[in-house]
């Protein structure tokens, strides 16, 4: 993808909402098995994926939990914990906040979202660094639940050196 130079100046290592379609092929593949498993319901349940459904994605997913009025993660992917040097695994988003609120709070911003619309939001980052790496990257946020009350979130990442 690439961000227009009217946009950059404001999008730099910014997350932007960008339409599903736009989704790298990978994540694309897993909003769709997350429509199959829904059917004709709003949100598909946790218990609906199995681990082979996920295998394609596996490091890279974090699956969190709705708790009082805050996130846990039950999975915080490998690969995504290995590249940040912390595994949140069990860990709250209010942890996370209190540690770096700017991400925290960004990843809140996209949780609420995914929960408002019980639909897929797609977020996007085109230049970011990490540990002195340049990249982009992306997330796929995936509510789950039963009917129209989610209980968990599924996130997908997506990165581009």
């Amino acid at each position: 993808m690439v961000i227009p130079d009217t946009l950059r100046p404001a999008y730099e290592g910014a997350e932007i909402e960008l339409p599903l379609a736009e989704a790298p092929p990978s994540l694309l593949r897993l909003a769709e098995i997350w429509n199959e498993k829904r059917g004709v319901e709003p949100l598909p349940p946790r218990a609906s994926f199995s681990f082979d459904d996920i295998v394609p994605w596996l490091g890279y997913l974090h699956l969190l939990e709705l708790v009082d009025d805050d996130f846990q993660f039950r999975i915080f992917g490998s690969a995504v914990a290995a590249w940040l040097g912390h595994d949140y695994t069990g860990r709250r988003l209010s942890d996370l906040m209190s540690a770096v609120p700017d991400v925290g709070t960004k990843a809140a911003a996209g949780y609420r979202k995914a929960i408002a619309t019980l639909a897929p939001v797609y977020l996007h980052t085109e230049q970011a660094r990490h540990r002195g790496t340049e990249f982009g990257w992306s997330r796929l946020l995936l509510p789950l639940g039963a009917g129209d009350r989610v209980t968990h979130l599924m996130i997908a990442i997506h990165y581009r050196p």
